[in-house]
């Protein structure tokens, strides 16, 4: 792919040596340089709180939307889910940067994550 064809996320990527880096190390990273972040704790109940979070590009206006689901369901035991979706057309942050190899992106899917934890 010639410099020409590139995108502009693409560019940024091949100026940017010390991101790519961390892109192969498997670090979290953003591309761009302002960000709208919202968050909003429910309590369903006393013990059960669940928190949609969203973090925008605001150049683009494309996010991370992450629902987060915290339940004390008995004394010293927590239940900790977590579910984060990418949202964003292909050649976005969020969406996924074109790579040099044909049909695959950087970017990430659905994420799932759950943690139980004992406290004693």
């Amino acid at each position: 792919m010639t410099q020409c064809a590139m995108s502009f996320r693409e560019l940024q990527l091949a100026s940017n040596p010390d991101l790519v880096e961390r892109i192969v190390r498997g670090e979290l990273f953003t591309l761009g340089r302002n960000y709208v972040a919202a968050s909003a704790m429910i309590e369903i109940t006393p013990l059960w709180l669940l928190t949609p979070n969203a973090f925008i590009n605001a150049s683009d206006g494309f996010m991370l939307a992450q629902l987060v689901s915290s339940y004390d369901f008995k004394q010293d035991w927590l239940l900790l889910v977590a579910l984060a979706a990418p949202i964003g057309p292909p050649g976005t942050e969020f969406g996924g940067i074109d790579s040099a190899v044909p049909g695959k992106t950087y970017s990430t899917g659905l994420n799932l994550f759950a943690q139980l934890a004992w406290y004693f």
